[in-house]
C-alpha cells in the first residue's frame, strides 16, 4: 500500500499575497527534476480554475517548521 500527500493551493489566496500561479508552476517544474533521498518525492500535480493540487510522497511526522 502506498500513501500520498496532497497539498492544495487556492489560487485566489495567491493573488492576495502577491504570489503568481506562474511561480508555483515553476516550483513544480523544479520538484520534477529533483532526485535526492533528502527531498520529498514529487508524484504529480493538477489544477482547476480555483486550486492547484501537488501530489507527493507521504512523510510521517507533521510540518517541518514544528
Amino acid at each position: 500500500m502506498y500513501l500520498f500527500a496532497v497539498k492544495i493551493i487556492e489560487k485566489n489566496k495567491l493573488k492576495s499575497i502577491n504570489i503568481k500561479v506562474k511561480r508555483i508552476r515553476k516550483e513544480i517544474e523544479l520538484l520534477q527534476q529533483l532526485d535526492s533521498p533528502y527531498i520529498i518525492n514529487y508524484i504529480n500535480f493538477c489544477e482547476n480554475n480555483e486550486k492547484i493540487f501537488i501530489i507527493t510522497e507521504y512523510c510521517k511526522g507533521g510540518e517541518l517548521l514544528n
